[in-house]
């Protein structure tokens, strides 16, 4: 028997996490990740013992994509309990390009984004916002720096 794969590890990370003493995060802590990452993030979120600021969620997905043929990504959770995910997060915000070339593009992103609310960027024509596979290396990521810099997204859109 080989090592247990992400799927297997992943529940039982969170699991445990939420239980323990792991947790030290306060108010203004917040996540922002990629990819696999983005669906880690989604069940981190799920069980957070307290609201974190902000969470920004870069090409990242919370379903089967349609590149994998209906064969789940190994760190994809079957569900996540988008209500608890939403509530445990007071900013959160995904990005997403048009042209993702692994189809984690703006479909992705409003998928989640109708789940949980919060704000959807759609970039045109970013590929996958950082892919070496793609040519596409962010050396700098000015979007994601002045997100940061934002108590509250929602309220910097509003003037």
């Amino acid at each position: 028997m080989g090592p247990p794969t992400p799927r297997s590890r992943v529940p039982r990370f969170v699991e445990t996490a939420s239980r323990g003493t792991f947790w030290n995060i306060q108010r203004k802590h917040y996540f922002n990740w990629t990819l696999f990452g983005g669906a880690l993030v989604l069940s981190v979120l799920e069980h957070l013992p307290v609201q974190i600021h902000k969470a920004i969620l870069i090409a990242s997905f919370g379903r089967i994509l349609r590149i994998d043929k209906g064969t789940p990504q190994p760190i994809l959770q079957p569900e996540y309990d988008w209500e608890k995910i939403k509530s445990n997060v007071r900013d959160l915000i995904y990005i997403h390009s048009g042209n993702d070339p692994w189809t984690i593009d703006e479909e992705e992103g409003l998928y989640m984004w109708r789940k949980t609310g919060g704000t959807l960027i759609v970039r045109s024509d970013e590929g996958h916002m950082g892919s070496d596979s793609f040519n596409q290396p962010y050396k700098t990521f000015p979007l994601l720096e002045k997100l940061l810099e934002l108590d509250y997204s929602q309220e910097a859109v509003r003037g």
